[in-house]
């Protein structure tokens, strides 16, 4: 049965479009409607849920507000006998561990077609947790999950977040910097794509173009991945991972059958990581790296409260180095504000890296360099709101980086 409410549910909000109810990004940018709530509901007051392998009938409560929650993305049901977890610091998703300091979680923590799947009852986050590994990771919590501290799912330089992709790969890889044979002048890798494209790599004061900056993609709320590579700058493995694109941000859900909330102290962040700034290798210099797009965030419960901060900022491009004045600086990790990352210091001023998207602020590409050219900034990624009937609610001090899309349809 739970399958089967599961595909009429897809099928329901692939018919429809998937109607939003907008962006959501500060609290007077609330849209002033919802959109009509999904009128499509189950023929009888029951629902099957996954538990462990173990289907087991419950009796759904009356109204559409208490009715079970049908997890997106992902064939698994909510398990209302996972244990409560609290205190985690490192979530791995390709070993499927949780570490609570240097002790290992007893969890319920699965692979699922592409994804890694964890299953708890309420998830207190009160300490920092970063979460390593491949594959994305979805939580499903039979009861409310609080967030108040940071759950760190970005790439760090060119080491993806967990289910993003490496330097120069994925769907919206940027471009790498092209070598023009003169040992000194290469343009920049382009900046990854994802909810807009990449910006394009910095050309050369000799005629070379800069790198293509990547493509959008992933615009339905249906999809859910992590974000791509920047590309590289040229020529690349001279000087180890110097010149290298940033990796994509992570792919990171919750669902929850209560309710989900950020507290003032707590994040949620799956940047994109910044371009390596270029290197003097010899007679050769190196252009810089594009910065990697920002990652997604997708919560889903019947309430949702966000006082803290959702971010999915991309990465800053690297600088390019020149023979007399030095390398290139890296360019930074897609941050937690709405403040963009900026792009590293070149050998000169014409050489720095473009800045990556944030908030509104779109990714830049740099100027024509002297010489070398600049890595373009990263895309920002994606992040989703789903809840039932109702918005969500924004406190004062929210940070959404970029707007979140809107469903009240869950």
């Amino acid at each position: 049965m739970r399958r089967a409410l599961a595909l009429a549910s897809v099928l329901f909000l692939a018919a429809c479009g998937l109607e939003l109810a907008g962006a959501l990004g500060d609290a007077g940018d609330l849209p002033d409607g919802a959109p009509p709530g999904n009128e499509a509901g189950p023929a009888d007051d029951s629902a099957t849920i996954e538990d462990g392998g173990t289907d087991a009938s419950v009796d759904a409560p009356e109204g559409d507000a208490l009715a079970p929650v049908i997890p997106s993305h992902v064939d698994a049901g909510i398990d209302l006998g996972a244990a409560d977890l609290s205190g985690a610091t490192v979530i791995d998703t390709s070993s499927r561990t949780v570490m609570i300091g240097a002790q290992p979680a007893t969890v319920k923590f699965e692979p699922i077609n592409d994804v890694s799947v964890l299953f708890v009852g309420a998830w207190t986050v009160n300490a920092p947790v970063r979460i390593n590994g491949t594959r994305p990771l979805i939580v499903l919590a039979s009861k409310a999950v609080t967030i108040s501290a940071l759950i760190d799912a970005a790439a760090l330089k060119e080491v993806p977040g967990p289910g993003g992709s490496g330097a120069a790969t994925g769907p919206g890889k940027g471009t790498n910097g092209t070598e023009l044979g003169n040992n000194n002048d290469s343009s920049g890798g382009g900046g990854a794509g994802f909810a807009t494209a990449g910006a394009k790599g910095g050309d050369t004061s000799g005629g070379g173009t800069g790198g293509a900056g990547g493509v959008s993609y992933g615009e339905l709320i249906t999809s859910f991945g992590g974000g791509s590579g920047g590309g590289h700058g040229s020529p690349f493995g001279n000087c180890g991972t110097q010149g290298s694109g940033g990796g994509g941000g992570g792919a990171f859900q919750i669902t929850s059958a209560v309710s989900i909330e950020v507290a003032a102290s707590g994040a949620i962040g799956t940047g994109g990581g910044g371009g390596r700034g270029g290197c003097i290798n010899g007679s050769s210099t190196m252009s810089g790296g594009g910065g990697g797009s920002g990652g997604m965030i997708f919560l889903e419960a019947p309430a949702i409260t966000i006082n803290g901060a959702l971010a999915s900022n991309g990465g800053g491009g690297g600088g390019a180095a020149h023979q007399t004045f030095g390398v290139g600086q890296d360019g930074a990790n897609g941050g937690l504000a709405k403040t963009p990352a900026t792009g590293g210091p070149g050998g000169t001023s014409s050489q720095t890296g473009g800045a990556g998207a944030a908030g509104a602020a779109a990714p830049v590409s740099p100027s024509t360099g002297n010489g070398n050219g600049g890595g373009g900034g990263g895309a920002a990624g994606r992040i989703w709101l789903r809840t039932r009937g109702s918005q969500p609610t924004l406190g004062a001090q929210h940070v959404v980086s970029p707007d979140a899309g809107v469903d009240t349809t869950l």
